[in-house]
């Protein structure tokens, strides 16, 4: 999902762990994360493409919809308990 303010865009992506085998692309982390408990990654972008920051989303926060502004990203999900 990609959403674009100015020159800037917002990539939100799911990582994989152990449940799929490992096969998909894995997020870096400064933390120790191992469980999956950061399955999803909203990556702003500059016009050339390159990653000029990254926040990484606990499970229960997965990004439905993306709305972005010259100065604010917007991840909606669903309500989880």
């Amino acid at each position: 999902m990609a959403s674009s303010g100015d020159d800037h865009c917002v990539l939100a992506t799911a990582g994989f762990g152990e449940e799929d085998g490992g096969k998909g692309p894995a997020i870096a982390s400064s933390g120790s994360d191992d469980d999956g408990e950061f399955p999803y990654l909203l990556s702003v972008c500059n016009a050339l493409g390159t990653t000029v920051d990254a926040k990484q989303l606990p499970a229960t926060l997965e990004p439905l919809s993306l709305c972005m502004t010259g100065s604010h990203v917007v991840a909606a999900s669903r309500w989880r308990r």
